[in-house]
């Protein structure tokens, strides 16, 4: 009897899940079979949208997450569970803190933090061994930590209407680093030894969402 009892799985009630995603997602609507299949979701355009369900770390197939334009102030740690990600994106919204398991996503490139309330960059950021492009469009960041040199992956800065007032000396040391966007920013230096030449006063590299069938385009 013990072994029955223990053996027993209630199958999960992703109802909700499903009923969230068809709410808010951006593009199409799927059947609760699809959840785990499901490889870009974007949810966003409703200031009615207030939490992200904990139940999203059921979809592990998930290879582009973003958010914008609504009301989430808090990421439910089970985001960081979202092993397969590629391209995370949280655009304007009132986002004050994220999870430390957001900087467990090893295989994650493509992180974007645009218009939030977020103040401070952790400085788990360097977790983030396969990061190449980071965007900080208009944050509030006046510094940002020297962590973020151990992304060694990194190609692309934006700071774009930015506070950021500094950047670490290190970001120098880093090979791949190609771009830095500042155009609007407040950006008062640049590190010691810094190659001016990967500065660009342009919108030419404002980036955002850019996949077709979560391909990155160059």
């Amino acid at each position: 009897m013990l072994k029955k009892i223990f053996g027993f799985s209630k199958k999960r009630d992703l109802s909700k899940l499903l009923e969230w995603v068809n709410r808010y997602n951006r593009e199409n609507i799927y059947q609760e079979i699809h959840l785990d299949k499901i490889e870009w979701l974007h949810i966003g355009g409703d200031f009615n949208l207030t939490s992200i369900p904990q139940d999203i770390e059921y979809m592990q197939n998930l290879k582009e997450l973003s958010f914008d334009k609504n009301s989430i102030s808090e990421i439910p740690s089970s985001v960081g569970r979202l092993k397969n990600l590629k391209i995370l994106i949280f655009k304007d919204m009132p986002l004050k803190s994220v999870p430390k398991e957001i900087f467990e996503l090893e295989n994650l490139e493509y992180l974007v933090f645009g218009r939030t309330d977020l103040e401070t960059l952790p400085e788990e950021i360097g977790k983030l061994k396969k990061l190449k492009y980071l965007n900080l469009y208009s944050s509030k960041f006046k510094t940002l930590p020297k962590e973020l040199c151990k992304c060694k992956n990194l190609e692309a800065l934006n700071l774009f209407g930015s506070a950021v007032e500094s950047l670490p000396e290190c970001l120098a040391g880093l090979d791949k680093l190609t771009t830095i966007e500042i155009e609007a920013s407040a950006l008062k230096k640049l590190p010691e030894f810094f190659d001016s030449s990967k500065i660009t006063n342009e919108i030419n590299f404002f980036f955002d969402i850019k996949s077709i069938n979560g391909e990155m385009l160059p």
